[in-house]
């Protein structure tokens, strides 16, 4: 029988800093590698290259903990440290990204509403994937 989860209790953390994030996602992608050949009969063949993470982190701009300042050092073009990807805090189930660096940043300030904040991250090196 499945064991769904809610995000509700999803957290991430930037070098020991919490974040008051309302969304994150981790998309990995691992580069193919043709290996096509007159051999193939006509089928594309291929072999799996590089595998890298692609981290999207969202929620509101937190004037408490600005996303720029560091930590957690949010901006385009910086790196951070210890980035945890926490499905469940409970039960600690987690994306660990040692080094992450940051590819870019936008700052959503609309006249009516809430001032929002997302920053996407490429994964630097190797990471731990969840295990439960």
């Amino acid at each position: 029988m499945p064991t769904p989860v809610s995000g509700k209790n999803g957290r991430v953390t930037c070098d020991g800093t919490t974040l008051y994030l309302t969304e994150w996602t981790v998309r990995e992608h691992t580069d193919q590698l043709d290996t096509t050949n007159f051999e193939s009969l006509g089928f594309g063949e291929q072999v799996p290259g590089i595998l890298q993470a692609t981290i999207t982190l969202s929620g509101y701009y937190d004037v408490g903990i600005p996303p720029m300042a560091d930590p957690p050092n949010l901006g385009s073009g910086s790196q951070v440290a210890n980035l945890n990807c926490i499905i469940n805090k409970t039960l600690n189930n987690k994306y660990l990204f040692p080094i992450a660096d940051v590819e870019d940043s936008e700052v959503k300030v609309p006249v009516r509403g809430r001032v929002d904040f997302t920053a996407t991250l490429k994964s630097n090196g190797t990471y731990t994937r969840p295990t439960t």
